[in-house]
Order: structure tokens, then sequence, then C-alpha cells
């Protein structure tokens, strides 16, 4: 094996990094970082900082950055980006710190003074804003649809009136004409129904596919797996468009991430709770880490909603988002009883039985289960380690196996991580466990594809269609205009 100097591993980084390919940068900075003559430690640990922003790892970002200043306290890129990772993470009291440095640094600099200013200002709303905080009023209680009159004939739904296929079809058509956006009384009405649906699902889902339901498909899907859509309409469209609609027979399992980042979130949850309630015994919507409201507001969702939406969309959504399952539990035939989740898997000797064991109709808490099946990743390293995303935890194939053992599971469906070729088997030598990520070219700028994990009546085990990002018209993304902080993460530098 050829060893090269700390400059030429740096050099080649650099080089993979321009490229796209993240993790053979992150190798090369690595590797210069264990030679012994190594003296641009702060310069590689700040380098790897910037790949792990682009892999949104924000607690590793902060781990770097925190080696490079221990090795070079004014190393300036490792303040910015620590601060943008302390902002990624909602920790705006330490953006402003992080920044506040970068400003005795670069006292000249207007960039360094702008995001000061923003992290302080955020953390003193967020503060004044929880000093105010009292339980409100269900959004749909004082709901009166009488107050919004604009509509479209074909989709608006009487009392009573199904959701029909014809009645998707209308809205893919009406989504895809020029752009244009929903009236709040269709939207309205469609999250008014999508909530009173939820609230008759527990925490965890039971999905059944009978062994004869396998047997008289035959080539048909049985179930489709998606993961995250982000914001991407036209890909979501698109894979519709591939795999089929839902019905009786072809089940829909959904993992979460619909909004935030993308310019059309809430045209992906509609599309998406239109579906559910067409079929709602074989359509299944979880939540995930970006069906929250630390997340909307950072990420874009709030920011597309003021752009395009009545602002009290936001509350509506916010209380929908709430009432979502946070895991499924399908057993396909006498292939498999596959756990869905978007993301990870809590401590090992966690039973099923406890995902049932709390209410979900709140916001996440800091940690624990709930928190797990949001955030948690898995990773080659045994045990349960902290997660480079500084939420939640990491999890190694042995936690992996404990729990899916314990459980009687067979195969294990997460999304929450955007994977190149739009899925991957992270365990190789075992246990069953893939990442699904169907947001291919991911905020625009990545090379991935996406991915839909299915079963037909005559599958043995899962398989994945895979496919490309298709044109779609050109909305600056709304997380561009929720905050400078933010901006820069959509970017990110």
């Amino acid at each position: 094996m050829t060893v090269l100097s700390v400059d030429e591993y740096k050099a080649q980084g650099n080089a993979f990094f321009k490229a796209e390919e993240y993790d053979r940068a992150a190798d090369m900075y690595t590797k210069g970082l264990a030679c012994p003559d190594c003296s641009i430690a702060a310069v590689l640990f700040t380098n790897r900082a910037a790949v792990n922003m682009k892999r949104e790892q924000y607690g590793a970002v902060i781990s770097d950055c925190d080696n490079a200043i221990a090795t070079d306290p004014r190393a300036p890129k490792a303040y910015y980006r620590r601060g943008l990772a302390h902002a990624a993470l909602l920790s705006f009291k330490e953006a402003a710190a992080d920044f506040k440095m970068l400003m005795a640094i670069k006292p000249n600099d207007a960039k360094s003074r702008s995001l000061f200013e923003n992290a302080q200002k955020e953390y003193k709303r967020r503060k004044f804003e929880a000093a105010l905080r009292v339980e409100t009023v269900s959004f749909f209680k004082a709901l009166d649809l009488a107050n919004f009159t604009e509509t479209i004939p074909e989709l608006d739904l009487a009392p009573g009136a199904p959701v029909t296929l014809d009645y998707i079809k209308a809205l893919l058509d009406f989504f895809r004409a020029d752009d244009r956006t929903l009236p709040m009384r269709h939207i309205l009405q469609l999250l008014t129904r999508l909530r009173e649906t939820l609230m008759t699902e527990t925490n965890l889902v039971d999905l059944h596919i009978p062994a004869e339901a396998m047997a008289t498909a035959g080539p048909r899907r049985v179930l489709s797996v998606f993961g995250d859509f982000h914001g991407q309409w036209y890909d979501l469209a698109n894979a519709i468009g591939r795999v089929g609609f839902p019905s009786t027979e072809h089940r829909m399992v959904f993992l979460g991430d619909y909004v935030d980042r993308g310019s059309w979130g809430v045209p992906v949850f509609l599309t998406i709770a239109a579906m559910k309630l067409f079929a709602p015994k074989s359509v299944i919507m979880l939540r995930g880490n970006h069906e929250t409201n630390d997340m909307n507001t950072m990420f874009g969702l709030k920011a597309e909603i003021t752009q395009r939406y009545h602002e009290k969309l936001s509350q509506g959504l916010s209380e929908v988002f709430a009432h979502l399952p946070l895991a499924c539990l399908a057993t396909v035939g006498d292939v498999d009883r596959t756990f869905c989740v978007h993301g990870g898997l809590p401590a090992p000797t966690t039973k099923l039985s406890a995902i049932n064991a709390f209410s979900r109709t709140t916001q996440p808490p800091s940690s624990g289960v709930f928190t797990d099946l949001l955030w948690a990743d898995p990773s080659p390293a045994p045990g349960r380690t902290p997660s480079s995303r500084g939420t939640s935890f990491q999890f190694g194939p042995d936690v992996a196996r404990q729990f899916m053992e314990g459980n009687r599971i067979t195969q294990v469906l997460r999304a929450h991580q955007m994977v190149e070729a739009g899925y991957k088997h992270e365990f190789p030598q075992g246990p069953k466990l893939t990442t699904v990520f169907s947001a291919p070219k991911y905020c625009d700028f990545n090379n991935n594809k996406g991915a839909v994990a299915f079963y037909t009546g005559e599958s043995t085990g899962v398989e994945f269609l895979q496919y490309e990002a298709v044109p779609h018209p050109q909305r600056p993304l709304p997380m561009m205009a929720a905050n400078p902080l933010a901006a820069l993460l959509q970017q990110n530098k």
C-alpha cells in the first residue's frame, strides 16, 4: 500500500471533495491526520468537518472542529463550521459564541458579524417564546372552512364524499400544471380528514399481507416502501408513476421526512395524504425527524408556508404531524417480518410493546425510544455510540441483531440518510437492515439516485427500484429564505 505525505493526503482529499466523493475525501483527511509528521492537523480536521457538513453529521462536525481548535485556537474555519453545526442542532447560544470568536479573529468581516447577530437573535427569540408558551387550542377545533372560499371544483370535497382515485389523479395534474398553489380550502379538507384517520392508529402499526394474497398477486407489487422525499414533489410523482397507486392489494409505507429542504413540502405531504385517505388501511404514513416544529422552522417548511400559503397552516400541519405513527411492522406472507421506521432502533432490549407505551402527540423529547425511532443511525461499530448527528445514538450490528431477535424481526427498512444508490444494506454480514432514500439528486446538488423498496407476490426477499431525478420548475428554496444560517446549511458549506 502506497503511503503518501501529509500534503498529498490533503490534496487527494480536496480532489475527492470537489468530485463529491465524500467517503473517499474523509478517508484521505483521516490518513493525513494519522501521519506522524502531521503539521496541518487543524486544516485536515476542518476539511473533514466540511465533509461531515455535506453528510449532515453535525455532531461529527463539532467534534472535528473541537480538535482543530485544540490544535490551533485561532482557526477561523473551525469556529465557522462549528457555529453552523450548532445552529443545525438548534443550539443557537453555542452558535453565537462561535461566531463571536470568529468576529474576534476577523474583526472587519461583515459576514462574521451577520452570523453572530442572527444566531444571537434566534437564541433570544426562542428563549422569549419558551417563556410565553401556553397550551393552545386545537387548530382543527377552531377551524371554519367557510372562511376559505377559493375553490377548484374537481378538488372540492363535500362532507362525506370519499377521496377517489380520480381525485388523486386530479390533484397530481393540478400540482404538475404550472407549479400551482392549492387553495387553503382544499388543503384543510385533506388535513382535517387525515388527522381524524391518524388518530385511530397506534404508535406501531401492524400491516399484514397474508400468504394467500402473495400467491394470487403473482408479479404484481404487494408492498412498496418509500424513504425521504424532502419536498421533492416531482420525484414523488415520478416514483408513484413507476410503482402505481395504492389499493387493497398494493400497500404502501412512507418512512417520513416529507417536508423541509426542498421547495414542495406541502404538495408532497398532501399527495401522500390523499392516497392515505383513498386507501387508509393500505397506506401507512410514518413520522420522520423533520415532521417536528424546530426542524420546520430551521429547514424550510415554515418559510415555504410563508411564501405560498396562509401562515396558520404551520399550526395545522404541526398538529397533524404529531399524530403520525412512529413505526410499522409489516408481515409479508411467509417471507419477512419487516420493521419499518424513519430513523433507527432503540436500546437492544426494547420490546415492540414499548413503542405503544407513550403518547406520540408531542414534540420528540431529547432522548428515549421516541427520539431513537426518529433519529438513530446504523454504524459498523458495535454497541450504542454517540451519534455523529449530535442527537440520539448510532447502533452497531450487535444491537440490531439483539433487538431484531428479541422481537422476531427478520428485516428492517429505514430512511433518514442520503445514500448514493438510493438504498444501502448497512450490515453486509447481517442482520438484514437497509436504508431507503427516495429523493434523487438530493437538494439539487448531490448525485444520488432515489429508490423504493418493494415486494411482489413472487418475492423471496425485498427488491429495489432505482430512479434518477426528473426535471422540475425553478423555485427559490424556502430554506434559503428561512434565515442566513439556514441558507448556509442548505449550501452545506
